[in-house]
């Protein structure tokens, strides 16, 4: 392959089905039953996953429709809201029922719902949660439970799984250093009414917005510096100023929230108690509510993450997701605790991704990992000094920073393939996943590796500090953060398919008649041309060039590091100075690519109707022509870099 780089529950039910013996006297039919075999991802008052065993209590009730595939639920129906009881060993269905042995292979479609409610109206299910969560039971009776499935009449088992049809809402108290307040009760203004349709599974919120007590979970910490709660609402928006109250040593804090909170998804409000008398809402994390033995998909943190765990930033498809992954190197066992150096380095990292368009936009397109990894030695090895680092990929680089890599790719790829839950499901491969590699070395640089296939992954070491390259400080940008490498390497480089815009005053011109890489198989710098007078028709963002909505777009001579011969599509950009906005073009091969890997259709009307077109430096600071260049050519004199192509295609920042 040819490489290029670039700078820069589920709840299971069983029904086990019976063929009965057959006798000269007795019909041949095909029965039935609940298997005792049941989970449901309940969570236990510690907040971890509950053993499938004791999940459910004696007396527990679950209803069960089953019909005609493609026909509605009604009391015609074979099963229409029949009790399914739970005896402590096994479940009864409270009447026998069977299929004639002739009705072997029909379709047919099943229902299930828990808590058990009796009687229902036109399959709709009222439910509330309860407005004081402070116990399992309590919470256990707001976790509202849905499944729909095919079921095909046959003597094999059949699963079907349970999704949970609430939010999931937890709250992570830290306190800053020094802080001795303890928070003892947290509420949550929201409306606890909703209503389930049984047909689809729709929920809708209803009723007057009341005051819910969530549930402590037993993770605080010995000196109090951390504490978790949880709560149960309905799918809904809540904007309030006082939407989140707190109890520190007695005395109400209260928090301003503006937030849309779906079903089935967890979110992790991240809360911390400063002096005085402060309490600030620092992000707010999502992940896909199911149970799964992942870190962040349950309430359960570990004391460390180990080599293999799965951190669930966000997952918001099941089907043809477009999946991202940040995995570490250089980070010791000390370093991987839950919210380390590791971890929140990752979720500071996506966050900044994520405020950006398009990603921003498209967010709900995206399943997003965060996979650590344990190395015996912090930071990275230096080539040139032959002082190597024992970490868990080898990263290293020399003096000039030009040739960042990993000692075997192929390891990165294989543990991301054998860990990231998407490619383990099949619902996505490889050549499709970006990797973003966090190194634990405070040297400045970022390299992005990139394969004919599509396959690529990022290096992006944490620099120190705010990184202020020089003449930037008039517009105000601060482009060497390492933050804004993340966003250009990983989103731009690997993701995004782009080419750099930047160029050195003393590089030679570039002579060839197009752009080689754009032949790839997963085709690689659009956002570039060599095609100045569009003579060949072949310039990307043609369409743009007398579009109203775009003035900024033209062509600006620069790429790939060259000066001259190249061109890009408008004056600055993240693939130009890092700073976090893509250009229109850039924005639209983002948002094509999110597309394919989703299965949509990409339909340009609908990209510029949903396309934000806002740089805060530019449009804020007056950004000024002839502050364009120079930026890169001072930079690589501070940092006593070089550039060169070559049939790798290697370049670097």
């Amino acid at each position: 392959m040819k490489r290029i780089a670039l700078s820069g529950l589920r709840t299971l039910v069983m029904l086990l089905v019976l063929a009965a013996c057959s006798t000269e006297h007795e019909e041949e039919r095909i029965y039935f039953e609940i298997s005792q075999s049941i989970s449901n991802g309940f969570q236990s008052t510690d907040g971890k996953p509950q053993d499938s065993s004791i999940s459910f209590n004696t007396g527990d009730i679950i209803g069960v429709f089953l019909t005609e595939q493609g026909s509605q639920l009604s009391p015609d129906s074979y099963l229409y809201n029949q009790a399914c009881i739970f005896d402590g060993n096994q479940w009864s269905l409270g009447k026998r029922f069977s299929f004639p042995a002739e009705n072997k292979g029909q379709k047919m479609r099943m229902v299930a719902y828990y808590p058990f409610i009796q009687p229902l109206e036109n399959a709709v299910l009222p439910f509330e949660v309860a407005t004081l969560q402070n116990n399992a039971n309590k919470q256990k009776e707001s976790d509202l439970l849905f499944a729909e499935q095919e079921y095909i009449i046959s003597e094999a088992a059949v699963d079907i799984h349970f999704s949970h049809l609430m939010s999931q809402v937890t709250f992570q108290v830290d306190y800053a250093n020094g802080i001795s307040d303890v928070c003892s009760n947290i509420y949550l203004k929201a409306c606890n009414q909703c209503s389930l349709n049984l047909e689809n599974g729709a929920v809708s919120t209803h009723g007057t917005v009341t005051s819910i007590e969530a549930m402590k979970l037993k993770e605080e910490t010995s000196d109090n510096s951390s504490r978790r709660f949880s709560l149960l609402i309905p799918p809904q928006h809540l904007s309030d100023e006082q939407a989140i109250e707190l109890k520190v040593n007695e005395s109400p804090f209260f928090i301003k929230l503006d937030q849309t909170f779906d079903s089935r998804v967890h979110y992790i409000m991240h809360l911390t108690v400063l002096g005085d008398r402060q309490v600030t809402l620092n992000g707010v994390s999502v992940a896909s509510w199911e149970s799964v033995n992942v870190t962040q998909g349950s309430l359960y943190s570990p004391e460390t993450y180990s080599t293999g765990d799965v951190i669930v930033y966000q997952k918001m498809r099941e089907n043809h997701p477009v999946t991202l992954v940040v995995t570490g190197d250089g980070f010791t066992t000390n370093e991987l605790a839950p919210n380390g150096l590791f971890e929140s380095s990752a979720r500071e990292a996506l966050n900044c991704l994520f405020s950006v368009e398009p990603y921003k936009s498209y967010r709900e397109y995206f399943n997003v990992y965060i996979l650590p990894t344990v190395s015996e030695e912090t930071g990275a090895g230096n080539t040139d000094t032959g002082k190597m680092r024992n970490t868990y990929f080898k990263t290293s680089w020399g003096n000039n920073y030009s040739d960042m890599q990993v000692k075997d790719y192929n390891e990165i790829f294989d543990f991301v393939s054998s860990t990231c839950p998407d490619i383990i499901e099949n619902k996505t491969s490889i050549d499709k996943v970006p990797v973003f590699l966090l190194v634990n070395d405070s040297r400045y640089g970022g390299i992005c590796w990139i394969w004919n296939n599509g396959l690529s992954y990022a290096i992006i070491p944490l620099t120190e500090g705010n990184l202020q390259w020089s003449g930037n400080s008039s517009i105000g940008i601060s482009t060497g953060d390492w933050k804004n490498v993340f966003v250009h390497e990983g989103g731009g480089h690997g993701f995004g398919k782009l080419l750099d815009e930047y160029h050195y005053n003393d590089s030679p011109n570039y002579t060839a008649e197009s752009i080689e890489s754009q032949a790839w198989e997963v085709p690689l710098g659009l956002n570039l041309t060599t095609d100045f007078n569009n003579t060949k028709g072949s310039v990307y963002w043609k369409h743009l060039l007398n579009d109203s909505r775009y003035p900024r777009t033209g062509f600006f001579e620069g790429g790939m590091g060259y000066k001259s011969g190249i061109w890009h599509s408008e004056i600055i950009s993240c693939m130009d100075d890092n700073r976090l906005y893509f250009n229109t073009i850039s924005r639209q091969l983002i948002v094509e690519r999110i597309k394919t890997i989703a299965g949509k259709p990409f339909v340009i009307e609908e990209f510029f109707a949903k396309d934000i077109n806002y740089d805060p430096l530019r449009d804020f600071n007056s950004f000024k022509t002839s502050d364009q260049y120079g930026i890169r050519e001072k930079a690589r004199k501070v940092f006593l870099g070089n550039y060169f192509l070559s049939e790798r295609g290697s370049h670097r920042l």
